[in-house]
């Protein structure tokens, strides 16, 4: 099911095992000056603690979406999704 949300900026942050980075890229994206844009993280099946250390990083922050596939999909699924919409 897409994601409809009136944010002209959407970003797409495809993770695989990456608990030890996830949090820094999150921190990064919150610390942006334009406030107005939507994150969807894709978990590709992560066997680590990411999906952990994701929803602890976004846990209240509505800009941000996470997503976890439930098995490994490759990589060019990610970027060829109707995971995220804007008008």
């Amino acid at each position: 099911m897409p994601l409809h949300r009136h944010s002209r900026i959407v970003v797409g942050i495809p993770v695989y095992n990456e608990e030890r980075f996830v949090v820094d890229c999150i921190r990064s994206m919150q610390a942006q000056t334009e406030r107005d844009f939507l994150c969807v993280i894709s978990d590709n099946a992560s066997t680590d603690g990411t999906e952990e250390a994701c929803r602890r990083a976004i846990d209240g922050d509505a800009r941000f979406v996470y997503v976890r596939q439930p098995h490994n999909i490759g990589s060019s699924p990610f970027f060829f999704n109707d995971t995220a919409t804007t008008e």
